[in-house]
């Protein structure tokens, strides 16, 4: 018994496992052969399955009469890249979108502003590169994405190409989708966040009812891997709250409690390089209330290597400074990494829609 005795579902079936290459193929054996090969539901799932298309649409969005000659549009269009990654770059831009969409619906992504910002610039290797303080001077760039993961695009030999800037967005993707970075609003003004909101690269602590979570960037655009005791910056981000409970210390529950004095050690690898005491966080003296949104402030520190670590407190009054209503006591501020990331992230450019 021939192929061509299987009825048209087996056959639909069998095409779909094998794949559109395959399918096109087997159009050439025979007329029936065509007319299964042909069948434009068959299609649809390629397109569904490869590019996530529910009609058929060409690679600028104009409507096709079916399935298989949106198929064909696609991999014409892009035909000197290897398929793969046209799929995975399809599939990481829809995420983006997607995310975007749900999040910060009133922004659109700016890809050639992606390219342009901080010196972002990719190299003969594939690389991706991002600028340092030294950019304008001396040319100096960083690599954004582990070199080992880098291939070149038109590898035609390599079971897996891959491309500096896809994998970037992928793991920008990945940090968004997962809630490692996420959306923050500053009065009318909503971004993404860079600093990460879970663990290990965010600590949280929790001390008679206030909380501290604290976690850092790296900030290459103002790195100087020239300066030998200040090569790398960081930023970090230092969140506290009072819980809905309020301040309570040795069974007494205050209303509120407000900073008054700071303790930072900083290390470089496992060395401790700053030890810092001073009045305040920049400058201000956060007034803490139950279910009040986060007190949230930035600020920086430089460090000679690739890794460290920032510890330490703060020093509260319960009530007001004004209206001390007990003891000081201290807050603790857990321990949360300062390191060369793998990535090196930067903002999105993002456009009002």
């Amino acid at each position: 018994m021939g192929l061509e005795s299987v009825g048209g579902l087996a056959m639909h079936t069998i095409l779909s496992k094998l794949g559109p290459l395959e399918a096109a193929s087997v159009s050439c054996l025979s007329r029936r052969f065509r007319g299964w090969a042909s069948d434009d539901s068959l299609w649809a799932g390629f397109c569904s399955h490869d590019l996530n298309l529910s009609s058929p649409l060409d690679p600028y969005g104009n409507p096709l009469p079916s399935f298989k000659a949106a198929y064909t549009a696609w991999r014409e269009e892009f035909s000197m890249y290897p398929w793969p990654l046209v799929i995975r770059v399809k599939n990481c831009w829809r995420k983006l979108k997607e995310w975007l969409a749900v999040n910060l619906p009133e922004v659109i992504l700016d890809t050639k502003g992606i390219m342009h910002q901080l010196g972002f610039s990719i190299r003969s290797n594939g690389q991706l590169f991002v600028g340092t303080r030294n950019l304008v001077t001396d040319g100096e760039m960083l690599p954004c994405v582990p070199d080992a993961l880098i291939s070149s695009v038109h590898d035609a030999t390599g079971i897996q190409q891959q491309d500096a800037m896809l994998l970037w967005l992928e793991e920008h993707g990945r940090r968004l989708q997962d809630g490692i970075i996420k959306v923050r609003k500053e009065g009318k003004i909503r971004s993404i966040n860079l600093f990460p909101e879970k663990p290990p690269l965010c600590s949280s602590a929790i001390t008679n009812g206030v909380k501290v979570r604290a976690s850092a960037a790296f900030v290459p655009e103002f790195s100087d891997l020239q300066d030998e005791s200040e090569k790398f910056l960081f930023a970090y981000s230092i969140r506290m709250s009072l819980s809905p409970d309020g301040c309570v210390i040795n069974g007494m529950t205050f209303s509120s409690c407000q900073l008054y004095w700071r303790h930072w050690i900083i290390r470089a690898n496992d060395a401790i390089v700053s030890d810092v005491n001073g009045e305040a966080v920049i400058g201000k003296f956060p007034l803490l209330h139950p279910g009040e949104e986060e007190f949230v402030y930035e600020s920086c520190t430089s460090l000679p290597a690739s890794r460290g670590s920032v510890e330490g407190s703060f020093t509260f009054v319960p009530g007001r400074l004004a209206d001390a209503k007990g003891s000081p006591f201290s807050v603790e501020v857990a321990r949360f990494p300062l390191q060369l990331p793998n990535y090196i992230l930067i903002k999105l450019v993002l456009r009002l829609n």
